[in-house]
């Protein structure tokens, strides 16, 4: 799995990149720690790259949101494809974390 950060005015959008997996959950989650402590709390997370996801992710991206949230933040996540939607489906995320088919689209909703 690649990570990479790219800054938009004060959202910071993460582009993930390869397999999200119960191995590479940790990486992600210190990373996203690491911006949060560093006062970004505003995040896009940008799957369309992503060619598997475990459910074990679901569990890095509900305590990310919930850090965010408690600093008055967002975490939105675009591009979620094909099983990985199904897991946010089934697993009820989808209702408590905002989905977007692209980063554009949740950009958008920043804005309106």
């Amino acid at each position: 799995m690649t990570i990479q950060k790219q800054r938009l005015g004060k959202i910071i959008v993460i582009n993930v990149k390869g397999e999200m997996n119960l191995v590479t959950q940790k990486d992600l989650y210190q990373k996203l720690k690491q911006l949060i402590a560093k006062g970004n709390y505003f995040i896009i997370l940008n799957m369309e790259d992503v060619i598997f996801m475990s459910q074990y992710m679901l569990l890095v991206i509900a305590a990310i949101y919930n850090m965010l949230k408690a600093k008055d933040g967002f975490l939105k996540v675009a591009g979620v494809k094909n099983t990985a939607r199904d897991l946010f489906d089934t697993s009820n995320l989808n209702k408590m974390v905002d989905v977007f088919d692209s980063v554009d689209d949740a950009l958008g909703s920043c804005i309106e």
